[in-house]
């Protein structure tokens, strides 16, 4: 690795939404476990998901849904900051099966 190259950046296999990269906490992974997800599941459906209609959300927190696999999925994302790393993520928080309104 060069000095100054940035591995993790151009890493294809680091999943990233709205450009910043994207973490899992640990129910988060448990939700997904349950639903049989993984996380470029937990992306398609950020990315391609619909406002879920459960109420308002603090404005740095999104949450989408839509269809995966004939259920109704919830994802909630937090924008999150990493002290380790200094730099802006997006947290999961929460993927589970949602009541459809």
């Amino acid at each position: 690795m060069l000095p100054g190259d940035d591995w993790e950046a151009r890493n294809p296999l680091r999943p990233t939404f709205r450009g910043m990269p994207v973490f899992f906490s640990d129910m988060a992974l448990v939700g997904m476990e349950d639903n049989r997800m993984d996380s470029h599941d937990v992306l398609v459906v950020l990315e391609d998901g619909e406002p879920c209609q459960a109420g308002h959300r603090k404005e740095n927190v999104i949450e989408r849904c839509t269809t995966f696999r004939k259920r109704w999925i919830r994802v909630v994302a937090v924008r999150d900051y990493r002290r380790d790393s200094d730099e802006e993520c997006w947290l999961i928080v929460h993927v589970d099966e949602a009541a459809r309104r």
